[in-house]
């Protein structure tokens, strides 16, 4: 669904219905702590809403310079996983200091604050001259 949105120029609706994945994911799993099916049921919407999110980031990069996808996607994977990495150091900090319930309301936080950059992109969409490799007039 990401890549048919995204390859219909609807990028912005694709990162918010994997944002309301995401925000949904952490409320399944909030719950999972005490059920192993919610936790298995918010496992899968999270790879989902992540999936769609990564699928979604990188039709949008690889537009800004087709012929420079290979160079894009190592630069953004890098990119990617340093920020895994800090995600995780960050949800271990959590998890020590607020426990199960805080890594959900931390990874609630991530969803809402996806949902609300789509919807300013959705009211306010970036000006072109703004826009990597675009054209400045």
């Amino acid at each position: 669904m990401a890549g048919k949105l995204a390859d219909a120029d609807r990028s912005t609706s694709a990162t918010f219905v994997a944002g309301l994945f995401l925000v949904g994911s952490f409320g399944l799993l909030s719950f999972g702590r005490s059920s192993l099916a919610l936790l298995i049921v918010g496992i899968v919407v999270l790879d989902v809403g992540t999936q769609g999110m990564q699928i979604t980031n990188q039709a949008i990069i690889y537009a800004l310079r087709p012929d420079a996808r290979s160079r894009i996607n190592s630069a953004y994977m890098v990119c990617y996983f340093i920020g895994g990495a800090i995600g995780s150091v960050t949800a271990g900090v959590v998890y020590g200091r607020f426990g199960w319930t805080g890594v959900c309301v931390l990874g609630t936080a991530f969803g809402v604050l996806t949902v609300a950059m789509a919807l300013h992109d959705r009211v306010r969409p970036p000006r072109p001259s703004l826009v990597v490799g675009a054209p400045v007039r």
